[in-house]
């Protein structure tokens, strides 16, 4: 599976609180155990010093194997930038998850291998996600993205032609059977923190709300 997004800049935080997001992709994790992904984080630190505002950004490239690995697996050696376009490609095969990991924008990649284990990956769902990471099995605050943009979401099986799109769309001659497409808002109780909008078969536009 695959998706091409341009690092959307924080600008807002929230003072003394540290607010991310995670903007990624991923196969299976929806209602299963196990979940291959890989994408960028962008995060924002706002801290008052005696009456001024400091603030400080991150932002990085990561992969990460659920469950075997509880933490995102930061890719120190290629740097990402707000507004830098990245190729991400997540490739599960044998016993094998591969990620490939692309800045566009500075012409770098990287490439993850890292082994199953005794994970069972079934290949059931893909995922194209902004979110808000946890830390300690807690959520944390929603970094203020504004919007952004995720392209070229697509996946494919090996054993077949063809490519299920991001709506769930079957780009090539047949059918898959099954195949489903949703839309998720994200949520804390009844305060809507991001919303997602689709804009044809392969793209989509996720807005920050600004709630918490």
């Amino acid at each position: 599976m695959s998706g091409t997004w341009n690092v959307p800049a924080v600008i807002f935080g929230e003072t003394g609180v540290v607010d991310q997001s995670a903007f990624w992709i991923g196969i299976d994790g929806y209602n299963l155990n196990d979940l291959v992904q890989a994408g960028t984080e962008q995060n924002i630190f706002d801290f008052n010093f005696f009456g001024n505002i400091w603030t400080f950004t991150n932002y990085y490239a990561w992969t990460e194997f659920l469950p075997q690995q509880g933490v995102e697996q930061v890719i120190s050696n290629l740097p990402v930038s707000p507004g830098d376009e990245m190729l991400v490609t997540v490739v599960f095969s044998g016993s094998t998850a591969y990620f490939i990991v692309q800045n566009l924008t500075i012409n770098e990649y990287v490439l993850v291998t890292t082994a199953s284990g005794s994970t069972m990956v079934s290949g059931t769902t893909v995922e194209w996600i902004m979110e808000r990471p946890s830390v300690n099995n807690i959520p944390t605050d929603l970094a203020d993205y504004a919007f952004a943009g995720m392209r070229d979401a697509f996946a494919c099986l090996s054993t077949g032609p063809g490519v299920p799109s991001y709506q769930g769309v079957y780009l090539g001659t047949g059918a898959l059977p099954n195949l489903q497409s949703l839309q998720l808002t994200m949520q804390n109780g009844n305060n809507v923190l991001s919303q997602v909008i689709p804009l044809d078969d392969l793209s989509m536009f996720f807005f920050w709300s600004g709630f918490h």
